[in-house]
């Protein structure tokens, strides 16, 4: 592999920034491209059914070398309320500030909705899906547009 594949590598593996740091998304595998998943809250049902499903593929997704995340712009005390209405045990992150989705469209070009919403500081994270191939490649990226869908 050049060094440029390399270089592409490790920038989908610290993609994601939150709080000013970044971290890495596998920290196991080396061909294992994050899975990021953007959710409005444990409050919405749809959000809610999305995640269940998405459980419900997680040992494909892995076994397809896939790490999901999902993220969000509510409090990290609502976490375990998605988790319980859910039932998704894999990675979850906070992002009240929406650092990610700027990180996530600046690097991949996934433009995630913001939205003002009572209780987000910073604004809403509007669902939005994007699928990396190990070169860090976009496979697939949506982003959920809420004047077309209301």
């Amino acid at each position: 592999m050049s060094d440029g594949g390399h270089a592409k590598k490790q920038e989908y593996r610290t993609l994601l920034s939150q709080s000013g740091f970044l971290f890495t998304v596998s920290e196991t595998k080396a061909d294992n491209p994050p899975f990021p998943q953007v959710y409005r809250g444990h409050w919405c049902p749809f959000c809610i059914s999305y995640l269940k499903r998405l459980q419900s593929l997680s040992e494909q997704i892995s076994s397809s070398n896939g790490s999901i995340v999902i993220i969000t712009a509510e409090s990290e005390e609502n976490l375990p309320k998605t988790r319980q209405a859910s039932g998704y045990t894999g990675r979850a992150i906070s992002d009240p500030e929406n650092a990610i989705a700027g990180e996530l469209k600046q690097r991949f070009g996934l433009d995630i909705n913001i939205t003002p919403k009572s209780g987000y500081a910073n604004g809403m994270a509007q669902p939005a899906i994007l699928v990396l191939k190990p070169d860090g490649t976009v496979v697939y990226n949506w982003a959920i547009v809420p004047k077309v869908v209301s």
